[in-house]
């Protein structure tokens, strides 16, 4: 395994059983979280797209999350998110510092995910049709009056994101139960089909992250390299699945979604984690929260870490949050190695090296 490339693993429909219990959603700042935490959005206003659903099954809950990226950051610092409005979905674009009221940037009925273009100038993002198509659109980020359909007829084409030069749209496409990375040159209108998975997360000029299911049903992360079509599985392990990466803007961290990694006897959720990017040193729970925390993005100039998370809210509603990041980077060697907590699949596997905390007792 290369320490240049991220470790990280994802599952792009996940679901997992926990015990139901009561949580106190109305907490903002859980024990064993460092840093200051701090609401951007608020639910009284507008009602953000959940990214995590609990439904009952029996007498448990199931937990699933999805890979559709719900909010992205612009590097001039306005963040576009997807918001329920009249029972429709659209993206709604608001400055960080003067945070204002927000501006509507499409007017459609069900946007699914949002990526900003590198310089700013730009949106893309995928909405699903009646007949089973999904269709990928581009917008621009400062109007938003004119949508230019780049997909295909009869396509199904989700998860956008823009290469690190701006110059190529890569994005998933379903046919059938299979999944497919392709990407869209932007000067030419060409499309290329790279690998089998789904999620692609560029990371340069010449890579990209993405996911693949194992035979146990669990993703795994691997890396493709597009311009030498060579790929490698960067990570994986046994009874866990891992989810949503996302990379500091100087490369040296490594956020990702994971379920509750304690061995106490609490209800799974989603937290985040970070890690050094070159796999050393373990990884570090940033949120304790009972309610879900997930979909992090690093701020442009990667002092804060922003997040969907259920916190401070009376009945979970989602809300953007951010904290700062530089609180926890000397927790970094606080580490403990994970230990599942449910039975788990036979170990044919291959492990990661990948270690994973205990829930703190502060």
């Amino acid at each position: 395994m290369k320490q240049k490339f991220l470790l990280v693993a994802t599952l792009a429909a996940s679901a997992l059983l926990f015990t139901a219990c009561r949580i106190d959603y109305m907490v903002q700042i859980a024990p064993g979280e460092s840093g200051t935490f701090e609401k951007i959005t608020d639910e009284s206003v507008e009602t953000l797209v959940p990214p995590a659903d609990n439904y009952k099954v029996g007498g448990s809950s199931i937990i699933t999350w999805r890979l559709a990226q719900r909010f992205d950051i612009s590097k001039d610092g306005n963040i576009a998110y997807l918001a329920i409005r009249d029972r429709n979905t659209n993206i709604f674009v608001q400055n960080i510092k003067q945070r204002g009221a927000s501006n509507q940037r499409t007017n459609r009925m069900a946007v699914n995910d949002v990526a900003y273009s590198p310089n700013g100038e730009n949106i893309c993002f995928s909405e699903p049709n009646l007949d089973g198509t999904s269709y990928l659109y581009i917008t621009n980020a400062r109007q938003g009056s004119v949508v230019q359909q780049i997909s295909p007829a009869n396509a199904c084409d989700r998860q956008p994101s823009y290469s690190k030069d701006g110059k190529h749209i890569f994005f998933s496409r379903f046919v059938g139960n299979g999944a497919s990375i392709w990407s869209y040159e932007i000067a030419t209108g060409n499309f290329t089909m790279h690998c089998n998975g789904t999620n692609p997360v560029p990371i340069n000029n010449e890579e990209f992250l993405y996911s693949q299911k194992n035979q146990f049903g669990r993703n795994e992360i691997w890396l493709h390299n597009f311009v030498k079509g060579f790929d490698t599985r960067i990570v994986n392990e046994v009874g866990r699945s891992f989810t949503t990466g996302s990379v500091s803007p100087d490369g040296k961290w490594l956020l990702f979604v994971s379920t509750q990694g304690s061995k106490a006897k609490v209800k799974d959720n989603l937290d985040i984690y970070y890690m050094r990017a070159d796999g050393t040193g373990g990884a570090t729970q940033l949120t304790f929260h009972e309610g879900h925390d997930c979909s992090p993005v690093w701020s442009p100039d990667g002092k804060y870490i922003y997040f969907l998370s259920q916190r401070g809210t009376e009945r979970g509603a989602f809300n953007i949050w951010r904290v700062d990041f530089k609180a926890q980077e000397n927790l970094i060697d606080d580490q403990y190695e994970y230990t599942p907590q449910r039975q788990q699949e036979p170990q044919k596997e291959e492990k990661t090296n990948m270690k994973l905390p205990r829930r703190r007792n502060n």
